[in-house]
């Protein structure tokens, strides 16, 4: 998809690190449950992507066997992504100025 992902390497997730994004998406309900548990201080920016773009409720693997679960699991994204532009952006802004609120409240 022309991506350069050569210098990405993944980091452990931490309160520290959630705690500087307005909105935290994720691909499968149980990956959303088990962060609302353990970061609660930030459980209302954390949502499924699905939940986001389409308004359901539904897992996006991220177990990849192949090149081909890849390239699917890539194109699903890239769909959801371009489909729900809109709202992720929307979202994201109401969450943002509410944290801004509650600072300054």
């Amino acid at each position: 998809m022309g991506l350069d992902l050569a210098g990405h390497r993944s980091v452990q997730v931490s309160a520290q690190l959630l705690s500087a994004y307005d909105l935290v998406l994720v691909m499968e309900p149980g990956q959303k449950e088990a962060l609302q548990i353990e970061f609660s201080s930030v459980r209302e920016r954390i949502y499924l992507l699905s939940e986001v773009v389409e308004e359901q409720i539904y897992a996006i693997s991220d177990s990849f066997r192949s090149e081909r679960d890849l390239a699917e699991a890539a194109t699903m994204l890239r769909s959801l992504i371009l489909k729900g532009y809109r709202n992720i952006c929307s979202l994201a802004t109401s969450l943002h100025d509410m944290r801004i609120q509650n600072i300054e409240g």
